[in-house]
C-alpha cells in the first residue's frame, strides 16, 4: 500500500512548500489523485481520531498572557510602549521571574526578536533598559545583516526552534496587500503555524496596530480594535488590546480573546512611579490596576463633570510628594491631610500623567 509520504513527489512538495505554502493545496491535490485509485485507505492516516493523538496539552508559558503553541497579537497604537513591555516580559521569561511584576512566569526560552521597525541602535537601547542587551539569550537581527529574512527564510525556519518569536511589527512580515480580504491573511498564518507546528518555534507575539476606528473608542471592541479582515481576529489564539489612558502615565490592556483562557482580564501598567520618575530607566514596567480590580477601560477614561477644584489643590499635592518621600501609606497620607484615601489616589494619579515620558 503506497501512502502520501511514500510517493515519489513527496519530499519535492515537502522541500516546496517550506518556500511557498500557498503551493500546498494544489500539490497535494495532485499527490491525493495519484494515489487515490490505487491506495482508497489513505485517508486513514491523515484523519484520524483524537484519542490517537499523542501530544502534550497546552501549557502556559506566562500565566495569563502566553501559551505554547500559540500565535499572540498585542494591538496598540504608537507611542502607546508596545515595543517596551514586550522587552519587559521578554526580560521576564528569560529570567524567569514575574512578568511586569505580577504575572508568573512558568516557562523559560530563548528570544528571537525581529525588530526591522527602527535603528539597530536605539532598539539594544529599549532593550538594554530590562537588561536585554547583555543577555546571550535574546537574539536580533545582526546590524551588519544586509538582507531582509522574511518568514518564508528556511534561516528563520532553522532560527525559530526552540525559542519564542516576536515580530516587531507584524506588518513588515506579513506584507498584506488587501488587509480586508482573507486570502492573504490565511496564507500569512499557515506560514506561521508552521513554524510553530513543523520548525518547532515555542510559540510566536505579533506586535501589530489596531485600525483608526477602534483606537479612537471608549470601549474596546474585538470586531473594531483588530485588522480590517475578521480573518485576523479568528486565526489569532491570543489578543490584548493595549491603549494609553489619558492624561496618566498608565498603560490599559485587555485581553479581547483567548482560546485557553476562561476568565476576563484587563490590567493597567505605569510608567512612572508615585514621584514621577521613570520606571523604565529602573528597568521595570510594573503593574498599576491589577486583574482582580476588574476595571474597564471606561472606568479610566471616565471624565467626572460638576466637581470644583480644590482651591488648594497644588499645595496638597505638594505635601502628598513630600510625605510619600518619607515612605508614608496612602491611608497614612489620608489622615495627616484630612481627606479620603481615593482623593490621595487621584492626587498620584495625576501627577503621574504631569511628568510622562513617551516612547
Amino acid at each position: 500500500m503506497q501512502t502520501i509520504d511514500q510517493h515519489p513527489l513527496a519530499a519535492q512538495l515537502r522541500e516546496t512548500v517550506k518556500r511557498h505554502p500557498e503551493l500546498a493545496q494544489r500539490f497535494h491535490r495532485a499527490i491525493s489523485e495519484a494515489i487515490t485509485p490505487t491506495d482508497p485507505d489513505a485517508w486513514k492516516k491523515i484523519f484520524t481520531p483524537l484519542s490517537t493523538w499523542d501530544i502534550p496539552d497546552p501549557v502556559e508559558i506566562v500565566k495569563d498572557l502566553l501559551i505554547e503553541g500559540g500565535v499572540h497579537a498585542w494591538a496598540g497604537l504608537f507611542e502607546s510602549y508596545k515595543t517596551m513591555a514586550a522587552c519587559e516580559l521578554s526580560s521576564a521569561i528569560l529570567e524567569k521571574r514575574k512578568a511586569f511584576d505580577y504575572f508568573e512566569v512558568v516557562k523559560s526560552y530563548p528570544i528571537l526578536y525581529l525588530c526591522p521597525d527602527m535603528s539597530h541602535g536605539l532598539f539594544r537601547e529599549y532593550a538594554g533598559n530590562f537588561g536585554l542587551a547583555s543577555n546571550p539569550n535574546f537574539l536580533g537581527i545582526d546590524p551588519k545583516c544586509d538582507i531582509f529574512v522574511g518568514i518564508e527564510s528556511p534561516l528563520l525556519e532553522h532560527a525559530v526552534r526552540g525559542k519564542i518569536l516576536f515580530l516587531d511589527t507584524m506588518l513588515d512580515y506579513a506584507r498584506i496587500k488587501n488587509s480586508f480580504q482573507s486570502d492573504e491573511w490565511i496564507a500569512f498564518f499557515q506560514r506561521l503555524r508552521y513554524l510553530i507546528s513543523t520548525c518547532e518555534c515555542v510559540a510566536i507575539v505579533l506586535l501589530t496596530h489596531p485600525t483608526k476606528a477602534g483606537a479612537r473608542n471608549t470601549v474596546i471592541a474585538p470586531a473594531e480594535f483588530l485588522k480590517d479582515s475578521v480573518t485576523f481576529g479568528g486565526k489569532l489564539d491570543v489578543c490584548l488590546a493595549l491603549r494609553k489612558v489619558d492624561n496618566t502615565s498608565k498603560l490599559f490592556f485587555e485581553r479581547i480573546k483567548g482560546r485557553s483562557f476562561k476568565k476576563k482580564l484587563t490590567f493597567t501598567l505605569t510608567v512612572n512611579d508615585e514621584d514621577g520618575n521613570s520606571y523604565i530607566d529602573q528597568g521595570r514596567f510594573p503593574i498599576a490596576d491589577k486583574p482582580t480590580d476588574g476595571l474597564s477601560l471606561g472606568d479610566h477614561l471616565a471624565v467626572k463633570t460638576g466637581r470644583p477644584r480644590n482651591p488648594r489643590e497644588d499645595e496638597v499635592k505638594h505635601e502628598i510628594r513630600t510625605l510619600k518621600a518619607q515612605e508614608k501609606s496612602n491611608k497614612e497620607i489620608a489622615a495627616h491631610l484630612d481627606i479620603s484615601q481615593s482623593t490621595v489616589k487621584r492626587y498620584l494619579q495625576e501627577m503621574r500623567g504631569q511628568t510622562e515620558i513617551g516612547f
